[in-house]
């Protein structure tokens, strides 16, 4: 996992994008970080069946959270 303290500039933005999930989407949950070959998080999307999906920018979250939304299994 990314040290919020000492996180290189390529993951910075992920760090906020980590903020914005824990914040407005509690139902997913950030297994991990992936910093190589491009940066991405990946979550549990516990109200969906507990499929996992990945974000590398704040504009997949948004769209999956339109599309998506929160499921019913909780």
């Amino acid at each position: 996992m990314i040290n919020r303290n000492s996180a290189p500039p390529s993951t910075q933005p992920l760090q906020a994008l980590r903020e914005r999930i824990e914040h407005e989407a509690p139902w997913l949950h950030i297994v991990r970080f992936i910093e190589h070959p491009y940066p991405f998080i990946e979550v549990k999307d516990t109200s969906n069946l507990n499929i996992h999906v990945t974000f590398s920018t704040e504009v997949a979250f948004q769209v999956y959270i339109q599309v998506v939304g929160k499921g019913t299994h909780v």
